[in-house]
């Protein structure tokens, strides 16, 4: 057995935080606002929107969007910020991986094969999912990104990554 000492861990590591109120409240207004913008370009209907969200109910929904508008004080809840962190990730990784929107929008709508959609498309997948789902394709996006997509899967059940796959912005 030799003598190595395990790395100490600094008193003040880097780790995740806890988001405060005041955090959430300096937040929500453009983070929704940001969501607004992804739900027109990805011509999501009411229904589609608010399942997104996690379902809040229309009239609060409204309420949201009027402050985040007038960039009046405005606090979303928690799982309501995570969702819409979710789809801001998903909507900067459909943008690293496709030329344009119209692929993207393509992919997003059609059904797939791969075990995270089961035949569904991603959009089915994270409309009917809830938040789960949205950190499924979250994190299927950031694989696919670093040419792992397929890792693990069976055989001949993927592409692999080319370089034709790959888009530089």
């Amino acid at each position: 057995m030799t003598n190595e000492r395990s790395p100490e861990i600094p008193e003040k590591a880097a780790l995740p935080r806890e988001i405060t109120p005041e955090d959430r409240a300096r937040l929500s207004g453009p983070v929704l606002r940001t969501f607004h913008a992804i739900a027109d370009a990805w011509e999501m209907d009411a229904r589609e929107l608010l399942a997104l969200l996690g379902r809040p109910d229309r009239s609060t929904h409204e309420e949201w969007a009027r402050a985040a508008r007038a960039q009046a004080p405005l606090s979303l809840p928690l799982d309501t910020l995570t969702r819409i962190s979710a789809v801001i990730a998903i909507e900067q990784a459909l943008a690293n991986l496709f030329e344009d929107r119209a692929q993207a929008m393509t992919w997003m709508r059609g059904a797939h094969d791969a075990p995270a959609f089961a035949g569904a498309s991603p959009m089915e997948t994270i409309l009917s999912g809830g938040h789960d789902a949205l950190e499924i394709l979250r994190r299927y996006l950031d694989t696919w990104q670093t040419g792992q997509l397929g890792r693990d899967a069976p055989e001949g059940s993927f592409v692999p990554v080319t370089e034709e796959d790959l888009v530089f912005v």
